[in-house]
């Protein structure tokens, strides 16, 4: 876990960052690309999102050198927070038993469908 959190802006711009780096076969984008993708009307603004992505270790950047931004963590994939919430709600209404475990008891359904949405399909829990 990330000690800073995104705000939505910086959020978008480090999901920017991974879609675009992806799709291109892990050549990373150009600020104009970024400022397009963001509807900004200049480089800077980028350029300020990306300084603060690094500031909070999202990204790093390798100085006088073009399209260096690399990802140091990744974004889940956007359908997986749906899936997220309802595996940290399952989890919040874990018991602690007797002997000090923690038991969560759900339906082999939803285990499967929240594994198959996090891309976890074919996970044993």
């Amino acid at each position: 876990m990330l000690p800073f959190a995104l705000t939505p802006q910086m959020h978008a711009c480090l999901r920017i960052i991974q879609d675009l780096t992806d799709a291109s076969g892990g050549v990373a984008p150009s600020l104009q690309m970024i400022s397009g993708h963001l509807g900004l009307k200049s480089r800077s603004g980028a350029f300020r999102l990306v300084g603060l992505l690094v500031e909070r270790g999202y990204v790093e950047r390798l100085p006088n050198k073009a399209r260096s931004i690399r990802l140091l963590h990744r974004l889940p994939p956007a359908g997986a927070s749906k899936a997220m919430t309802s595996l940290v709600l399952a989890l919040s209404a874990a018991v602690a038993s007797g002997d000090g475990e923690v038991r969560i008891t759900m339906p082999k359904v939803m285990i499967d469908g929240l594994a198959a949405e996090l891309g976890l399909a074919g996970v044993s829990l």
